[in-house]
């Protein structure tokens, strides 16, 4: 499957370097609040149009755009809701469900250092009363390393 193209560009002025980072790529397709918020509503179950932006909050014009862009980079897809249905309903694709992780990592550390009351839901496995939480694991060893243990490893 080839990359999808990018809902946003890198500034023009980003370094070659910055240009070929997957970091930095990712963020052209869901850097900003309204699609993580629309990637958080679908992730936990949210699919058609008035539940998101009843959600969020968010007006009609930016919903569309960013539920536009995110079929486009095809992390999301437009389903009907039934053969021949006028509705239709958001859903993950497989790109999109890969997000899962960033999003439990995201709310995790939202948990630890933003949200200072208490939280709304709680995202677990099924049957499991612990929350979720997102690691790092080296596919080599299984170790989970420290930021200290990680080493950048220029490939250039």
């Amino acid at each position: 499957m080839r990359n999808p193209a990018p809902v946003a560009a890198l500034p023009g002025t980003a370094s070659p370097a910055a240009a070929a980072c997957p970091v930095l790529g990712a963020l052209t397709v869901v850097g900003d609040f309204w699609t993580m918020g629309v990637l958080r509503c679908v992730f936990t179950g949210m699919g058609r149009f008035g539940e998101i932006q009843r959600e969020l909050g968010v007006a009609s014009n930016v919903l569309t755009d960013r539920l536009g862009r995110l079929v486009d980079a095809r992390v999301l897809a437009r389903v009907a809701e039934r053969a021949g249905a006028a509705r239709h309903r958001y859903v993950l694709t497989p790109a999109g469900e890969d997000l899962g992780a960033v999003l439990i990592a995201l709310r995790s550390w939202g948990e630890q250092h933003v949200v200072t009351g208490p939280v709304s839901t709680t995202w677990r496995h099924t049957g499991c009363p612990s929350p979720l939480r997102a690691e790092v694991r080296c596919p080599d060893c299984g170790a989970a390393p420290a930021l200290r243990e990680v080493e950048v490893a220029h490939t250039r």
